[in-house]
């Protein structure tokens, strides 16, 4: 979408009759984080139906996570955040870079899908 806009409603039609759609988000890009996918606004109807139990459990535990951090962002960036006021934000700060780094991949980097699914299985949650 052009601009960065969530709302256009060309764009808001098209995501409504797709079974998934990825969003890349330029402030990854600006960190050098690639592929630069936002995994809270990306979405795929088909994956409970395409994954195992444990896969999904998985990823929904992670999306919890990444939510309750992005929520608190603003107030860790400026100290604010006293450790321990909140148990599942201290442990999405705590998993946080290990979660970084799986969903980072480099251009000339291959990633086997079953590799892939068994490291991120391992993640920590």
């Amino acid at each position: 979408m052009e601009g960065d806009d969530q709302q256009d409603p060309l764009v808001d039609n098209v995501r409504a009759l797709l079974d998934g759609h990825i969003v890349l988000d330029r402030s990854l890009t600006a960190q050098n984080h690639y592929p630069p996918i936002s995994l809270l606004d990306s979405l795929s109807r088909l994956m409970p139906s395409v994954c195992t139990a444990a896969h999904l459990e998985k990823a929904q535990q992670l999306r919890r996570l990444l939510a309750t951090y992005r929520r608190s962002e603003d107030l860790i960036q400026i100290g604010a955040y006293q450790r321990g006021s909140d148990q599942i934000l201290d442990r999405a700060i705590e998993v946080l870079p290990e979660m970084r780094q799986f969903v980072r991949q480099r251009s000339d980097e291959v990633a086997p899908f079953e590799d892939s699914i068994s490291r991120f299985l391992k993640l920590p949650s």
